[in-house]
């Protein structure tokens, strides 16, 4: 008979991570400050735009571009791509010389270097976010009480709770291999679904209806630069097939983020209350339809351009800074089942008898006074 006596009073379960598991690189940190500060600014600016001048808030939202492209630039300067930023200013000089519409060559310039920005920033939110979030949830059904981070998260990766969260699991072995251009398009498709509900904010705002529909906003598919930014640090978790273990079916943490952007977004229903909404209000249908085609393709193309970079350019890099500390987040596997059978054991030991689980002993638990 096996007694298990309760000491102290203390804490059994750690609140903390370990020392030393952050995969934050000084060039993220500084990436990070520069962001949230750009951020500040231009919202003191677009601030300033609105009520200080004669600018609309529809040409003031154009600004908020302008965080993007400075981390897209100090991107490229810290991996030294001298000769891309180069061609990138030949181009538009180019097109400027050639009169290109000005809108145009600066809707091409902020999808270049914006693009590039916002895969950074993803990356950094990734380093950022990964471990804090597996933590969060290890311990999810173990707290007796949750905070409103916990609620959090388990709100975003749809946690049930039920579920022993504690066993997580990751693979390394399946990024590096090939171009994982199935999560990628994952990702924007995603990313497309939230933008277009993003975008049908924008059009049906009865402050900012008054937008001609022959012509796309700038400022619009300034803010989706904003949603891959939401969506693509999550895809972190599908290219390491972060889950939680358990005896029957893993519990995948990016399907739960997933399943939770599909609950919140429903941009098939808002295409079609834009539509009614114009029609109503005596556009013509095929003017409304051309502009629904062109925001759909600006937004695929600002989302796929952008998920090109980061899968191409920054993934693996993450994945194998997160797998260097993972033994120390995870040092061995928690889920150990008496009843782990393969094929292979059956083939090798046929008619082995099975041995009851009650002959192993009884567990008696007190509590000392």
């Amino acid at each position: 008979m096996m007694h298990i006596v309760d000491g102290g009073r203390h804490s059994f379960w750690a609140d903390t991570l370990p020392a030393g598991i952050s995969v934050m690189r000084s060039f993220d940190r500084t990436v990070l400050i520069v962001w949230v500060l750009a951020l500040i600014g231009t919202a003191a600016v677009m601030t300033y735009l609105v009520q200080a001048t004669d600018i609309g808030l529809y040409e003031a939202l154009q600004c908020l571009a302008a965080p993007f492209i400075l981390v897209g630039v100090l991107y490229l300067f810290y991996r030294k791509f001298f000769i891309p930023m180069v061609a990138v200013g030949i181009l538009v000089a180019a097109l400027l010389y050639l009169r290109v519409e000005q809108s145009t060559v600066i809707f091409l310039a902020v999808i270049i270097f914006g693009a590039i920005g916002v895969a950074t920033v993803v990356s950094v939110l990734q380093r950022l976010i990964f471990y804090k979030s597996l933590h969060i949830i290890r311990y999810l059904n173990v707290k007796e009480k949750l905070n409103f981070i916990d609620r959090t998260v388990a709100f975003l990766f749809n946690v049930p709770p039920d579920l022993d969260t504690r066993n997580m699991e990751v693979d390394f072995n399946q990024v590096g291999r090939k171009f994982p251009w199935k999560d990628m398009f994952s990702s924007v498709l995603l990313s497309m679904s939230v933008g277009l509900f993003v975008w049908i904010y924008f059009s049906m705002n009865p402050a900012l209806s008054d937008l001609d529909l022959t012509k796309a906003s700038l400022s619009v598919f300034t803010v989706i630069l904003y949603v891959p930014v939401i969506i693509l640090p999550f895809s972190i978790f599908k290219s390491m097939n972060a889950r939680i273990g358990t005896n029957y079916r893993d519990f995948k943490l990016y399907n739960g983020v997933v399943a939770t952007i599909q609950r919140m977004a429903v941009p098939v229903m808002a295409v079609f209350l834009y539509l009614f909404y114009k029609i109503g209000n005596g556009d013509d249908l095929m003017v409304v339809l051309k502009f629904i085609a062109l925001s759909a393709g600006t937004i695929f193309l600002v989302t796929f351009i952008t998920s090109l970079i980061y899968f191409y350019m920054m993934e693996a890099y993450i994945v194998s800074d997160i797998g260097k500390k993972w033994n120390m987040f995870m040092p061995v596997p928690l889920l150990v089942s008496l009843k782990e059978e393969s094929p292979e054991d059956v083939s090798y030991y046929p008619s082995t008898p099975e041995r009851d689980e009650s002959d192993l002993g009884d567990i008696e638990i007190s509590v000392r006074d």
